[in-house]
């Protein structure tokens, strides 16, 4: 309704291949123009890669990205599917365009595929392919985490499935029980923390997701149960053969130390992250050309959300992960037991449409959407909006977190608010900008930041208010 239809956003679908011939895919493919039409044996980009027209196989290391199955398919039908087979639109983003990564047996081939999309360009990336405790070999954690990290600083946006383990996740006989029952790389922790998760580790570039059924709204039994442990002797009691060599102790940044005798569990890390609907049709068959049935898990949960997540990148096109790490954490439907995330459910339901108001108010400070940061005295701070282009914006402080409604726009920084930045956000929407010099600092204090945008001449119709931001500053 607001014209976002992931338009210009292109996500690399690392899974099982596609249906090139699918007619509600076909307008939809994301194509390597110097690599030609079709295939001829010769690498004529001088990528590294012959033939990759519409992306790479990395099972095969060949340019043959065709889905003999089904999976891939329906994953991308899930994302980017329009309307040419009956009228129906399947798809939530039809407007983006799918590179495909096509994968073999081995979690190296999900890694190929990543820095494919990186090397290429692509916007954002998912897979509903995950590696659990049960495989042979396990997974290797060290790499899943370290290049989660690596896409974090290259901006990537990623999604994965999680597992349909869940009815396995309290049975001390499964290597995939609790806190190993959310798979990798969906287990590594997102790029953005939830305050909930008070214990605090490092972030990284992955949103985990598990499933709700779309026919009746309720957790699908099957969607894993966190927490997730990011600790080794954690791993060692499930899998005590498990090498060393492949988990880096930098990561025991999440302990759940629930098998110590008489100890009671950790915190660990909350996961999955957010949950989607399962049971949704899409495009489906190998060489079938209009073939549309359910599909089903996390495999199916996992591209909602990505779909969702191109829409706001349409959007905004300067979203980073961070920023929608805070969007699905702020925006996605409370439907848990506890306010706030929690393990199994995780923030919730995700929300296209409360999510893209987020993405066209975005507030940082120092860079970051954070739930707060830490402000030293005698230092500089930065604050800035990024949304909707060629808005005026405010940027203020407050003294509280607390909602207060004037009318045509809702505060969450209290009562008592003070504009410190007055502008317009510009062309590209991430223009306001404003560095302040902090002077001493004697004793520790903290405020609220958040922005207000005027977006009433725009898609929404509306003043649009941003994420908060607590400051602490110290001396």
């Amino acid at each position: 309704a607001m014209g976002f239809t992931g338009q210009g956003i292109v996500v690399m679908n690392a899974d099982q291949g596609i249906n090139r011939n699918h007619r509600a895919l076909e307008n939809q493919l994301w194509r390597n123009v110097p690599e030609g039409w079709f295939p001829n044996g010769i690498d004529d980009d001088n990528n590294g890669f012959v033939d990759d027209i519409y992306g790479y196989n990395f099972g095969t290391n060949s340019g043959d990205v065709e889905d003999y199955g089904s999976h891939g398919t329906q994953t991308a039908g899930v994302m980017v599917a329009d309307d040419s087979c009956n009228g129906i639109t399947y798809g939530i983003a039809p407007g983006g365009r799918v590179m495909t990564g096509a994968l073999g047996s081995l979690e190296s081939h999900q890694w190929a595929a990543i820095q494919y999309a990186l090397l290429m360009g692509a916007d954002v990336q998912t897979s509903s392919y995950s590696y659990k405790n049960n495989f042979l070999p396990p997974p290797n954690y060290a790499m899943h985490r370290d290049i989660a990290d690596n896409t974090l600083a290259a901006g990537l946006i990623r999604t994965n499935s999680t597992s349909n383990n869940g009815a396995l996740c309290n049975d001390p006989l499964q290597v995939v029980q609790r806190p190993f029952n959310v798979s990798v790389p969906g287990n590594v922790p997102p790029p953005y923390l939830d305050p909930n998760q008070t214990l605090v580790g490092r972030k990284s570039g992955v949103i985990g997701v598990g499933a709700y059924h779309v026919s009746t709204g309720q957790l699908s039994l099957t969607s894993p149960c966190g927490p997730s442990s990011w600790y080794d002797q954690d791993l060692l009691y499930v899998l005590p053969g498990y090498p060393l060599a492949n988990w880096d102790p930098a990561d025991n940044d999440y302990p759940w130390n629930g098998f110590v005798p008489g100890r009671a569990p950790g915190l660990g890390l909350l996961k999955p992250d957010v949950i989607a609907p399962t049971g949704t049709d899409t495009p489906a068959g190998p060489f079938s050309t209009c073939l549309v049935g359910p599909f089903g898990g996390t495999s199916n949960a996992t591209p909602v959300v990505m779909g969702c997540i191109m829409l706001w990148k349409s959007a905004n096109p300067s979203l980073t992960p961070e920023d929608v790490g805070m969007i699905i954490h702020q925006t996605s439907r409370d439907v848990g037991l506890v306010p706030g995330k929690e393990n199994g459910y995780g923030a919730g339901k995700i929300d296209a449409f409360a999510g893209v108001h987020r993405a066209l108010c975005v507030h940082r400070v120092n860079g970051e959407p954070a739930w707060s940061v830490t402000q030293h005295g005698r230092s500089t701070m930065s604050l800035a909006v990024d949304g909707s282009p060629n808005r005026v914006a405010v940027i203020a402080l407050g003294t509280e977190r607390n909602a207060v409604n004037f009318g045509f726009v809702t505060s969450g920084i209290g009562a008592n608010v003070i504009p410190v930045v007055i502008g317009n956000t510009g062309a590209s929407g991430d223009d306001l900008a404003a560095s302040l010099r902090i002077p001493t600092v004697r004793s520790p204090f903290s405020l609220y930041s958040q922005a207000f945008l005027d977006d009433t001449a725009g898609p929404t119709r509306q003043w649009l208010a941003s994420n908060v931001v607590r400051i602490d500053f110290v001396p």
